[in-house]
């Protein structure tokens, strides 16, 4: 059981149920997560490095000045988190594989160079947010919102369902392919076909 006021190096946790929990102080390095649920957990003034969670629920977290740095998250549930309330002075640097992040909010933060693969990511909102060079390879956007971010040499490729306003987000350099990029001139209300 994750304890506040601890410093976990190295370990591996399996099959923790946390849920509800709060958990403060907590320092977490090189540690991986298999199969833990820490629904509705909130995790204050923690510090997660060069972790990874695979198959974990972590939905309606609240991540109260708690940093990441270098972690990885595979297979995990995180819906309704508001990633705003994080640590974020040294920036995000998150890599999703094949996770659910529905209904969260990335809105106004630095999480340049992160990769979302294949995840779904239902109405998150992006606004303002510094997306370069992020990788939504493969992810679907459905009703998600982009107004004001930077997506300078972000990477559209095998994504779907996204809405961008090119009149509002920076651009240049990003990646799209067909037939989704028809998305961009939808959302300016061009018809197509």
């Amino acid at each position: 059981m994750i304890q506040s006021k601890h410093n976990y190096e190295s370990l591996e946790f399996n099959d923790l149920d946390q849920e509800f929990d709060n958990i403060f102080n907590s320092e977490f390095e090189n540690c991986s997560f298999f199969r833990c649920n820490f629904e509705e957990t909130k995790f204050t003034s923690c510090s997660f490095v060069n972790c990874k969670f695979e198959r974990c629920n972590l939905s309606n977290i609240i991540l109260t000045e708690s940093s990441f740095n270098e972690v990885e998250f595979i297979s995990t549930k995180f819906i309704g988190i508001d990633w705003g309330q994080v640590n974020s002075k040294l920036g995000l640097n998150l890599k999703f594989h094949n996770c659910d992040l529905s209904y969260s909010t990335f809105s106004m933060l630095d999480i340049s160079s992160s990769i979302f693969d294949s995840c779904k990511l239902f109405e998150l909102d992006f606004s303002g947010t510094n997306l370069m060079k992020v990788q939504f390879c493969n992810s679907d956007l459905m009703n998600s919102n982009f107004t004001n971010a930077d997506l300078r040499s972000s990477d559209f490729r095998g994504a779907k369902n996204y809405s961008i306003d090119i009149k509002t987000c920076k651009l240049t350099g990003a990646k799209f392919e067909l037939p989704d990029v028809i998305n961009l001139l939808t959302a300016q209300g061009i018809q197509v076909g």
